[in-house]
């Protein structure tokens, strides 16, 4: 409950700062990151925790020189795959931090969204991801009926994770 409060509070004020300035300061979302790759290493994800860290350090190779670097990530993909108890969850999650990377490499995310959505992806695994997926669908519908150019995606995200919490309530 605490880690759900904590992470609540951290995406509000990312969103906050996206609707009044459009961006995220690094700063708002490195830390975070950076401390969920810490703490999945020291969970025993340690694969997981390196995939993430090579796909930054990718992001900063040129695209003919990743040859060396693409291979170093496809082992550390299939090391995740055999070295981590729950292989579906691994494969499922790094596959979808590749995503993410993707999709913020090709210009179609921001980076504070990518990096937030990678932080997410650490702390409470891929079921994160649907919840914000459906709030995205949402808030672009609703953009498109406004007919408003773009909101900031971040307002998804942050409504995404708190209906994953209260998903996660018991129910008695």
């Amino acid at each position: 409950m605490i880690l759900a409060l904590a992470i609540a509070i951290w995406l509000l004020a990312c969103t906050a700062c996206d609707l009044m300035w459009r961006e995220v300061p690094p700063a708002l979302t490195l830390p975070p990151l950076f401390g969920a790759v810490i703490w999945t290493a020291l969970t025993g994800k340690f694969a997981m925790a390196l995939f993430v860290l090579l796909l930054f350090i990718l992001a900063d190779i040129p695209v003919r020189s990743r040859g060396f670097a693409n291979g170093l990530q496809a082992l550390i993909f299939v090391l995740g795959l055999s070295t981590i108890p729950d292989p579906m969850l691994a494969g499922t999650s790094m596959l979808a931090m590749f995503v993410i990377w993707m999709t913020w490499q090709l210009e179609n995310m921001g980076g504070a969204d990518a990096q937030v959505l990678l932080t997410l992806l650490l702390l409470l695994g891929p079921n994160i991801l649907l919840p914000v997926a459906l709030t995205g669908g949402l808030q672009g519908l609703i953009t498109l009926l406004a007919r408003k150019k773009t909101m900031p995606f971040m307002v998804s995200v942050f409504t995404g994770t708190c209906v994953f919490f209260l998903m996660q309530l018991p129910t008695s």
